[in-house]
């Protein structure tokens, strides 16, 4: 059962759905973890896929224009981003519909100043994406949201081992609208779809907590969006 805070946060279960306002044309998304208290660090990567759906079926997804809209840091296709220093900052799709910080491979914050994409949030973040709404192609219909843990079963690490791990969705000026922390037994999977953004079909996008364990790897999770 879904949650409001007293600060106007959606907390989310797992199956709950978030509508978004249709007047918000960017949303921000993040995602935190703790650092390993000691052994293998946990290095986590966030992701996210645009989708379309394969003769209007929302169980037939396929990654739109072969990838190119793929937020992750296998894509080769995206761009880099930099600041005034010329030092990295994340990535973005060629449109720059879809923008994704640095890579963080411990937890906890990361290195990027998340007022660059949101004055109003003063929560630490591990890695954040933007995702402008209005500017993504007219085809896209879903963007699903997945994280995994780099070289899981090498470091024997799965989500169950994965302490305060939470996504949240905020407006473009980081005032948060509604959060997810993944809960349950997650021994096993090194893959986790955290959520989905899914267009209605009058234009406005909604969110879902997903909270689906998967075995599988980024390679499989590309392959199975490839068709």
């Amino acid at each position: 059962m879904t949650v409001k805070t007293e600060a106007g946060v959606f907390v989310l279960e797992k199956g709950d759905i978030f509508e978004v306002d249709k007047q918000l044309k960017s949303l921000h998304i993040g995602t935190f973890w703790e650092p390993a208290d000691g052994g293998p660090a946990h290095d986590i990567d966030s992701h996210a896929v645009l989708l379309v759906h394969r003769g209007g079926n929302s169980d037939a997804p396929l990654m739109y224009g072969e990838g190119s809209h793929f937020l992750t840091y296998a894509n080769k296709t995206l761009k880099p981003t930099t600041d005034e220093d010329g030092d990295v900052t994340g990535f973005e799709t060629s449109d720059k519909s879809m923008w994704h910080s640095a890579d963080n491979r411990r937890g906890g914050a990361g290195s990027s100043e998340h007022n660059e994409h949101g004055d109003a949030h003063e929560e630490e973040l591990s890695e954040e994406m933007m995702i402008h709404l209005s500017d993504l192609p007219a085809k896209g219909v879903e963007i699903a949201i997945w994280l995994t843990i780099h070289k899981a079963q090498e470091r024997q690490l799965d989500f169950s081992k994965i302490e305060g791990l939470f996504v949240e969705v905020c407006d473009a000026d980081g005032n948060e609208l509604c959060r997810y922390h993944p809960t349950g037994e997650f021994a096993g999977f090194y893959a986790l779809q955290v959520g989905s953004l899914m267009k209605k079909e009058e234009g406005s996008w909604a969110f879902t907590a997903v909270g689906a364990g998967s075995k599988a790897g980024l390679a499989d999770i590309i392959s199975a969006y490839q068709g």
